[in-house]
């Protein structure tokens, strides 16, 4: 992700503004924040319960998905 990130910032090198960064250091905090409080809520969930429930939530829908796949 981040060399797709590089890569396309380098394409469209000219197209950036000083006034740009400003966005760019919003949406990479906000985007930074909401990954940390999401791996922390998940190795909370993890350590009170088990990925019983989640297994049993993919298996059920694995039939559901297959059924309806148009690919």
């Amino acid at each position: 992700m981040a060399a797709a990130t590089g890569y396309e910032l380098l394409k469209s090198w000219s197209l950036l503004a000083a006034a740009d960064l400003p966005l760019f250091a919003v949406g990479f905090a906000v985007s930074f924040v909401s990954a940390w409080l999401a791996v922390k809520w998940f190795v909370n969930l993890v350590s009170t319960w088990t990925l019983r429930p989640f297994a049993a939530y993919r298996l059920a829908l694995a039939p559901l998905v297959l059924l309806f796949w148009k690919g």
